[in-house]
């Protein structure tokens, strides 16, 4: 987990449970919140994807990378 030193940027690695369903990008309605945005996807291959596009699939656990404010998190 990273920081500024201001303390009003997070960038938060977070797993998606291995009980969920495979899913799009755009099924996370990630619009609703402003202050967050998804930077990357870590799938369970080790491969990385930059700025997933909205029909990009999610998978039990592979690891989302997103940039928040503390009050987001």
């Amino acid at each position: 987990m990273l920081r500024d030193k201001d303390k009003n940027l997070r960038i938060e690695d977070v797993k998606v449970p291995e009980d969920i369903h495979p899913r799009t990008v755009a099924s996370l309605h990630l619009k609703r919140y402003p202050t967050c945005m998804l930077l990357a996807i870590k799938t369970t291959q080790q491969r990385w994807i930059y700025n997933p596009p909205e029909h990009q699939m999610i998978n039990p656990d592979d690891t989302l990378i997103i940039m928040t404010t503390p009050g987001e998190r």
